[in-house]
């Protein structure tokens, strides 16, 4: 049985313009001990489709549809105290933010032992405090820096923290929300590297949520392309990068900088995101695809495996396209 199901599932916002369909129709399965790469541009709902993983959605969220199953059970029907034991405990996130996640009143020791001991009263902070220094060793810092405000911490170690806050209760699932936003290149790649370990030594499962194919392209074993919503691809990372059916893949794939190209002229992808706020008719991606035709502009179209374990949303694929 798979670790994580999600079927159908439908996120909206109210917004002053009205409901803002967020994510439509989202449906994929995760196996244990799996990396899933999900990959878009700003705004096209993937760090909405992770909040609403853990049932975390802002106040003027909501899910309208689906279902969310973990081993089986719906986190979307849980409430109280079974909520409280996934969150953390079988399911963590690391947000986006370090900077805006931790508090800045508190020593990095404290927000280990509020942690482990939310979940686990009978815990001593002393036996918190402790298991929190041998996360930290694992991070590459020492434990002294316990003692330490986040301010004192530049920002790659407060990235670390969060991965040590995330993995701290032993969770079955690992989602990553643009966990090296802001950081240079070298941090970002022992961030990965330092995610890459723990997933092998923790026997994780791991979602991570990135705008950058090259942050997934080591990491995932699979990838999901979300556009306006939705997934329009989704593969084995060898297939994503050596075969991408979707023209947005295809096109995001162009972005990537590469050092052995003779050209001196970045790509760009002409147009901007749709507008969630109404509906769409036809592929969201209609109106910047280059090889959009009638059928496009009219008919939303469904994702499907069109070859083995490589599942597409576009017309182009459609017998007797075009």
């Amino acid at each position: 049985m798979a670790l994580l199901v999600v079927k159908d599932l439908h996120v909206s916002y109210a917004s002053p313009k009205g409901e803002l369909r967020a994510v439509h129709g989202v449906s994929f399965d995760m196996q244990e001990q799996e990396t899933l790469g999900i990959v878009g541009e700003s705004g096209c709902g993937k760090s909405t489709l992770g909040l609403a993983l853990l049932n975390l959605l802002p106040p003027q969220g909501k899910v309208t549809q689906g279902k969310i199953l973990l081993d089986g059970e719906d986190i979307l029907s849980m409430q109280g105290e079974k909520l409280r034991q996934v969150r953390g405990k079988m399911v963590a996130m690391i947000f986006q933010d370090p900077m805006t996640s931790l508090n800045p009143v508190k020593k990095i020791g404290d927000h280990f032992a509020e942690a482990i001991r939310a979940h686990d009263p009978e815990v001593t902070k002393e036996e918190a405090l402790e298991k929190a220094g041998t996360i930290l060793n694992q991070l590459g810092i020492s434990s002294d820096r316990l003692n330490d405000y986040p301010h004192q911490l530049s920002g790659g170690m407060k990235q670390r923290i969060m991965i040590g806050l995330g993995v701290a209760l032993d969770p079955r699932l690992l989602i990553a929300d643009e966990p090296t936003t802001s950081l240079d290149v070298v941090i970002e790649a022992q961030i990965l590297d330092l995610l890459r370990q723990l997933k092998d030594s923790l026997k994780l499962s791991m979602i991570l949520i990135t705008h950058s194919l090259g942050v997934v392209a080591e990491v995932a074993d699979r990838i999901a392309i979300m556009y306006g919503g939705e997934i329009f691809e989704l593969a084995d990372v060898r297939t994503i990068f050596k075969n991408p059916l979707f023209p947005y893949t295809q096109l995001l794939l162009k972005l990537v900088p590469n050092v052995a190209s003779k050209s001196t002229s970045l790509e760009w992808i002409p147009g901007s995101p749709p507008d969630l706020s109404s509906p769409i008719p036809g592929c969201k991606f209609a109106a910047r695809c280059p090889y959009v035709f009638d059928r496009c502009k009219v008919d939303p179209p469904t994702l499907r495996e069109v070859r083995p374990a490589h599942l597409v949303a576009c017309h182009l694929y459609d017998e007797g396209a075009k």
